[in-house]
């Protein structure tokens, strides 16, 4: 099994389907997280990363995601406009901001309660939580 980087844009009509999309993504193997050394790095927007055991295994994780998306939001019109699949072995360079200590995704994807100013300002009426 190799890591692998797929890349993509998503054009959604309403509702946003980018969530749902991203749900699936995780469900099918893929993941916004990959592991960087001894740390787990999160990936840009519309950037996701899995094993796989060859690029058609990876495409194929990435479209049975797509097709789960356009099955639960079928009012939507869901679309990829462009999807590029990268062994991650064949070099690069990850610049995030949002770095872990090395731990299970599914330790990652615990909800945090969110912080105290995001809290004052929804209650305030400015903000969402």
């Amino acid at each position: 099994m190799f890591a692998h980087v797929i890349t993509y844009d998503l054009t959604s009509s309403h509702p946003d389907g980018h969530s749902v999309f991203l749900k699936h993504l995780q469900a099918h193997g893929l993941s916004s997280w990959t592991e960087i050394g001894n740390e787990m790095v999160k990936l840009p927007n519309t950037t996701v990363s899995g094993r796989f055991a060859s690029n058609e295994d990876a495409e194929a994780a990435f479209n049975a995601a797509l097709r789960a998306t356009r099955l639960e939001l079928w009012l939507a019109t869901i679309t990829v406009t462009k999807m590029f699949i990268i062994p991650q072995g064949a070099g690069g360079l990850v610049l995030s901001n949002t770095r872990e200590p090395k731990r299970s995704l599914a330790e990652l994807f615990v909800k945090r309660p969110a912080p105290a100013s995001a809290l004052a300002l929804a209650f305030l009426g400015q903000g969402r939580t």
